[in-house]
């Protein structure tokens, strides 16, 4: 660990000024575009978990809880975790657990399915901007989401049927009171990934200091897969202006979407280290989710796209 240290600190002392505009870039993007998508999501579910018991989940909740072999507030996870992007899943999944909703196997083993990427970023930054196609970002969405019910079901046999004590704690505090430490939480989460985005924003400019392109010249996507394992928004936009086909470069895709990337892994950290949930499973599942969604994606694409 202490060599390792060293190393990434000899790496950002190798171009320390480009390391520090790259590191302004991405608290500038920070303020001006993760914060304002992320942070309302991150207030909403943490008032969502607060403000009543979710063991009231509605009727719905029942098949799709039987079907992952969860508790009904594992599909509320698992929701949030699809509709909001990341880390929202891993963040509600730690909340759950916290409030003593969960169980801390089952808090684990969520933590393997859902947190995803969400919609909004798929459909309208990777479809729309990366791929001048917003239908492409809907067929990514589509596998990426089949990918993540695939892992969840493969799962189910480790999770045994979900009984939760009587003897949980329930919220009756007020509506104010509820919004406000939802607030102050989602206030301290959102500086808490701000941190991780900056540091791997600084890591990804030093590594891209070393000039490595003569590893990657005759490999197109190798840059791009290579990038994409530290932060998988780059990786991708690399990824889309390779020489790859577009089925590759789709398929190339749909992988780094599902596993998303070490920088997401250490927001996961930042929630689930103080909880001593496990984190090694969460890797492993989604680095076979996304092979998963690669394979769908390569497999389906032929079907929509000639």
């Amino acid at each position: 660990m202490f060599i390792a240290s060293l190393l990434i600190l000899a790496l950002l002392l190798f171009s320390p000024l480009q390391v520090a505009q790259s590191a302004q870039s991405a608290l500038l993007m920070c303020l001006h575009s993760v914060a304002p998508s992320l942070f309302p999501f991150l207030a909403a579910s943490k008032i969502v978990i607060l403000s009543r018991d979710l063991r009231k989940s509605p009727k719905l909740f029942r098949p799709i809880a039987k079907f992952f072999n969860i508790s009904p507030m594992g599909v509320w996870a698992f929701f949030l975790g699809l509709l909001c992007g990341y880390p929202i899943g891993a963040k509600t999944v730690c909340d759950l657990y916290l409030e003593q909703q969960l169980s801390k196997k089952e808090a684990t083993l969520l933590l393997c399915f859902c947190n995803n990427a969400g919609p909004a970023f798929i459909i309208a930054t990777v479809g729309g901007m990366f791929f001048n196609r917003a239908s492409l970002g809907v067929f990514l969405y589509g596998c990426h989401v089949l990918a993540a019910v695939g892992m969840g079901f493969a799962l189910r046999s480790f999770q045994p049927p979900t009984v939760l004590p009587p003897s949980l704690k329930e919220t009756n505090e007020d509506l104010p009171t509820v919004v406000t430490a939802a607030i102050s939480d989602a206030a301290l989460t959102m500086l808490n990934i701000t941190g991780v985005i900056v540091f791997f924003a600084a890591f990804f400019e030093g590594l891209r200091s070393l000039n490595l392109d003569f590893l990657f010249h005759s490999h197109p996507g190798a840059e791009g897969l290579f990038m994409g394992l530290f932060e998988f928004t780059s990786g991708i936009r690399l990824v889309s202006q390779s020489a790859l086909s577009l089925r590759h470069q789709l398929s190339l895709t749909s992988f780094l979407l599902s596993f998303s990337g070490l920088s997401v892994f250490f927001q996961v950290m930042t929630f689930s280290a103080k909880l001593g949930l496990k984190i090694t499973p969460c890797m492993i599942c989604k680095v076979l989710t996304g092979f998963l969604a690669m394979i769908l994606c390569f497999l389906l694409f032929p079907l929509f796209y000639s």
